[in-house]
């Protein structure tokens, strides 16, 4: 058997051993860290701090813009018969509520324009359903059929701002495609003698 056969065996049965043991903290962190992206991963993306949108300089000039985050889309993203992106509960709550007036409710829906990275608008909603759940809805369905967005395979990248002229808030999202993954390992089979 060679070094890696060896080298994923190990590994294989370290797993299955694992499979249900309760891990300390140091340990799950430890692991959690090598799952993330890091600086020698083939994915260390971090988006521009503004949406990089040269016709929407005029709507956002001297705007603040939230923190911007990512999300790697789902099925249950794109499909026509949900028409909703659903965003991360945590995110919206750091990044996006401190943006919101109090005359906005998200529990009734706020009217949003979401700009593409051409800077086309896409009339939306953003709403809170069922006290749980961030959406925006309505216009979604033509935004990620128009930007030809794909699940597990398109990151998108969310900023909102208000518009300098209106005060409406606005949404950027931008699309990449994800880092190609390695191809999976092959099993190969145990002998035991």
């Amino acid at each position: 058997m060679d070094n890696d056969s060896h080298q994923e065996l190990k590994a294989a049965l370290t797993l299955v051993r694992m499979k249900k043991q309760k891990l300390d903290n140091q340990t799950a962190v430890a692991l959690n860290n090598l799952i993330k992206p890091n600086a020698n991963s083939g994915d260390c993306y971090q988006p521009p701090t503004i949406p990089q949108v040269p016709c929407l300089r005029r709507l956002v000039q001297n705007s603040i813009f939230t923190e911007p985050f990512e999300k790697l889309l789902t099925i249950t993203d794109l499909r026509p018969d949900q028409s909703r992106l659903s965003l991360n509960k945590t995110h919206v709550q750091q990044c996006l509520v401190s943006m919101l007036t109090e005359d906005e409710n998200l529990t009734l829906g706020i009217p949003v324009t979401t700009y593409n990275i051409n800077g086309k608008p896409y009339p939306m909603i953003f709403k809170l359903w069922c006290s749980k759940v961030y959406v925006l809805t309505s216009g979604w369905t033509e935004f990620q059929q128009e930007n030809k967005l794909t699940a597990g395979e398109d990151f998108i990248t969310i900023w909102m701002f208000r518009n300098v002229e209106s005060g409406k808030l606005c949404f950027v999202i931008t699309s990449r495609k994800s880092a190609q993954l390695p191809q999976p390992f092959k099993t190969r089979r145990l002998r035991i003698n």
